[in-house]
């Protein structure tokens, strides 16, 4: 089962496909930009991504920055084949081999990065209060 931001991030490079005919898969370009007026919240489409790729629906070819420089990520949507020269590659189906062990073995560990992140934003609020206070103390003292 995806998250609603990774079906919308699916939708949204399905779209990319179509405006090209369906003859750029592996080559298409769809900015977080592009996702995010699609309607997925920018702070989803890493993971959003992520649990598509590992869903095994696409491959991702990272972008990069270099010198100020950016390339954007290239998709390819794995169920569908793809388009070099005059050459058809076949469609790799990579989503075939995912189990529901995997699906479960996914969400548990989506589940510990959300509790490390929750545990992190705590520590950083205690801490900040702990700051705030000293400074306070520091303030009352003169």
């Amino acid at each position: 089962s995806l998250t609603s931001a990774a079906r919308q991030t699916l939708d949204r490079l399905l779209v990319e496909h179509m405006a090209h005919a369906g003859s750029e898969n592996g080559n298409l370009i769809c900015t977080h930009k592009d996702i995010a007026a699609h309607g997925v919240p920018h702070s989803s489409i890493a993971d959003a991504i992520r649990h598509l790729e590992y869903m095994g629906l696409i491959e991702v070819q990272k972008g990069q920055f270099f010198k100020g420089e950016h390339t954007p990520s290239r998709y390819r949507l794995t169920w569908l084949p793809v388009l070099e020269g005059m050459s058809v590659l076949p469609a790799t189906n990579e989503w075939k081999a995912i189990t529901e062990k995997h699906v479960h073995e996914f969400s548990q560990e989506k589940r510990r990065l959300a509790k490390l992140a929750k545990e992190k934003r705590i520590r950083n609020k205690a801490a900040a209060t702990e700051s705030t206070n000293v400074i306070q103390l520091k303030a009352g003292a003169k």
